[in-house]
């Protein structure tokens, strides 16, 4: 269970007052008008036995409450329903490169990354169709996203959208272009892509894992601009979105490194 469904299930449905301890309950009304997660310094708990809140590291014995959020609960509604039908639709028939997995499991985890990082309803489902427009439709595609989604969906939709042209420019021009862009694109969107990379820079060095170097020529760009591309975005997101996410995009991109380097 996630910390945050353990947090669901434990909340009470009154808001503490005075310091006191709420009853252990079902899911929180208190918790959804509150935000997601917690900072180290806004992590309080209960130890078992004590009746006030006290501040502590999260979850590291039994009785230990989340009690306040720096971010909104992103509780999910039909428009997510929609939105994950709608990217099945759009991207029925598309693999992940070289595989036979549905290119459907990328945008789940991406979006799946983005709650799991604090990110809001519009973010997820952005996460859901981060490629649609670029892989399936183009502009008009995304005209279709903001009539059906809105325009902030929209927006971080074209954001993570290196190309609207078919065939694509070359390779490294793309990449060149989607970095010198980074720092002026929407702030709510640099979540959606540190996800993107995330997933894909892990996914590479999975299948390194189980396949080895014939990976690499899944791709249209050799090996070292890979290095250079997913190094670039590390540093780049990491200065503009610092946080574990994009932490974990720069031990990825350091870990492709060895895997050439080695």
């Amino acid at each position: 269970m996630t910390d945050s469904a353990r947090a669901l299930s434990l909340l009470s449905a009154t808001k503490p007052t005075g310091g006191s301890i709420p009853a252990l309950a079902s899911r929180s009304v208190w918790m959804m008008d509150r935000c997601w997660p917690p900072t180290a310094a806004q992590q309080i708990r209960m130890a078992p036995g004590q009746g006030k809140w006290s501040r502590a590291d999260p979850f590291r014995a039994e009785g230990r409450i989340w009690a306040r959020y720096p971010r909104r609960v992103a509780l999910l509604t039909d428009r997510f329903d929609q939105a994950l039908a709608y990217a099945s639709e759009a991207h029925r028939n598309q693999v992940r490169k070289g595989t036979s997995t549905p290119y459907l499991a990328h945008l789940l985890a991406v979006a799946a990354l983005v709650l799991e990082h604090g990110g809001d309803e519009d973010q997820a489902i952005a996460g859901l169709l981060h490629d649609t427009a670029e892989d399936a439709g183009g502009e008009e595609r995304l005209a279709d996203i903001r009539d059906r989604f809105g325009d902030r969906v929209a927006a971080i939709v074209d954001a993570c959208t290196d190309t609207y042209q078919s065939p694509k420019p070359p390779w490294r021009h793309r990449k060149e272009a989607f970095l010198a862009r980074l720092p002026t694109v929407p702030g709510d969107a640099l979540l959606v892509m540190a996800a993107d990379k995330v997933h894909n820079a892990g996914s590479i060095l999975a299948d390194l894992d189980e396949h080895g170097d014939a990976v690499w020529g899944r791709f249209s760009a050799p090996p070292p601009d890979q290095v250079w591309y997913y190094r670039s975005l590390a540093g780049v997101l990491g200065r503009l979105l610092p946080g574990p996410l994009t932490d974990r995009l720069s031990a990825a991109a350091e870990n492709l490194a060895g895997r050439i380097d080695g």
